[in-house]
């Protein structure tokens, strides 16, 4: 099984994978996406637009069962949750329980804010564009990008992937301007601002460990629209999307989905009065300068993207995954 986490601190998902293996102990080749949005006050929604659902399996039931118990585990808030299976015979369930805003019900269709999953896609183009000999795992940061306070010329773009570059998470800054009052959701951000007010000194110097840092993808992002001359959601759009037909998955550098798809809304405690606001159709400008693109995408989307890149490996050549999944 294949687990995809979610980036933990975003305001709209969390997401989760559950374990099914009391129900389906054939083969262990299953990817599971699920998302999970918190709801809680009245607003209006836009217009659901439902596909049929596939062929029923044979434990489908069960599974619905169990996205029923996550809600029910978590009696706190409204919870509204979207999940999907995909089987190695490319049979695929998908399920789908609770309401994305009071009344209005998460469909299969709706779309969620991927979060930090879309780093799985941007680094999946890194690789690409190594294959393709326009840049190396081992150039360094300087050879793209000027000198960034904090930042170690010398840095690898392997060490970037990796999180070995000890460069400081922009979320662990105390000022970050995350979910809170008076945040200006339409803000873009200049890399040399971000640099200069949210990132402090390094862990450790470049390779010392491993430290998870999303700071390491706004600069990927950087390299890679200096390398190509091109925008990341362009790249992974013609690349990927495009040719895989991931046609409920939207990447950009702030601009919504287009209106005709129904998206999952987002809900934060912005006045920290235990009262949850609907942020839904707020700007995502702001965290797309920085930290990486915003990608907005169903589970099933995403379960096939993983089935295409782990299970298949029709996406990168194997010496490229080698590097992937080496730790």
């Amino acid at each position: 099984m294949v687990r995809i986490a979610g980036y933990k601190q975003l305001i709209s998902i969390k997401s989760r994978v559950i374990s099914m293996h009391q129900w389906i102990k054939w083969n262990r080749y299953i990817l599971v996406i699920v998302f999970l949005t918190i709801g809680s006050a009245s607003c209006t929604s836009k217009q659901l637009v439902e596909e049929p659902k596939p062929p029923e399996i044979p434990f489908s039931s069960e599974l619905d069962a169990a996205i029923d118990q996550v809600l029910a585990q978590n009696p706190d808030y409204d919870l509204g949750i979207s999940a999907a299976v995909v089987f190695p015979d490319h049979s695929v369930w998908r399920g789908a329980s609770g309401n994305s805003q009071p009344n209005v019900p998460v469909t299969t269709e709706m779309l969620f804010n991927a979060g930090s999953i879309q780093k799985n896609f941007e680094a999946a183009l890194v690789l690409t564009l190594v294959e393709q000999g326009i840049i190396s795992l081992d150039d360094p940061v300087s050879k793209y990008l000027p000198a960034l306070r904090n930042v170690d010329g010398g840095i690898t773009i392997r060490q970037l992937l990796n999180h070995t570059s000890g460069i400081f998470n922009v979320f662990e800054h105390p000022d970050f301007p995350w979910v809170k009052t008076g945040v200006d959701y339409s803000k873009s951000w200049e890399i040399e601002e971000v640099f200069n007010t949210f990132v402090s000194e390094p862990y450790g110097p470049p390779g010392y460990a491993q430290h998870y840092s999303s700071t390491n993808y706004l600069l990927i992002t950087s390299i890679i629209e200096e390398a190509t001359g091109s925008s990341v959601p362009l790249e992974i759009t013609k690349r990927f999307l495009v040719p895989m037909k991931l046609d409920h998955t939207f990447i950009s550098m702030g601009d919504l989905p287009p209106d005709e798809f129904a998206v999952a809304h987002p809900w934060a405690d912005l006045n920290q009065d235990g009262v949850l606001e609907d942020l839904d159709g707020i700007p995502q400008t702001w965290i797309v300068s920085l930290t990486h693109p915003v990608m907005f995408s169903t589970p099933i989307d995403l379960a096939y993207w993983m089935q295409a890149l782990y299970e298949e490996k029709s996406v990168l050549q194997p010496e490229s995954m080698q590097e992937m999944l080496t730790f």
